[in-house]
């Protein structure tokens, strides 16, 4: 899968461009996403990631698979 062609006719949401813009402008770097199903994590990360590797970053993901918070 094209990465590219995925996310072209992608819009983000307001909370996602605004989460976009504090973690590029944040010197953390440490980040933690969480969310409920279907609202956009995964591509969101994608395109993250993306961005970061243009910029000549290193990334580092690791995820958690059905944690139970009680």
């Amino acid at each position: 899968m094209n990465f590219n062609d995925e996310i072209q006719n992608h819009t983000f949401n307001d909370e996602q461009l605004q989460i976009f813009e504090l973690l590029i402008k944040q010197p953390i770097r440490l980040h933690i996403l969480e969310g409920t199903h279907g609202n956009g994590k995964t591509i969101f990360i994608k395109y993250f990631t993306q961005y970061l590797h243009m910029q000549n970053k290193n990334v580092l993901l690791t995820t958690i698979i059905g944690a139970v918070v009680l």
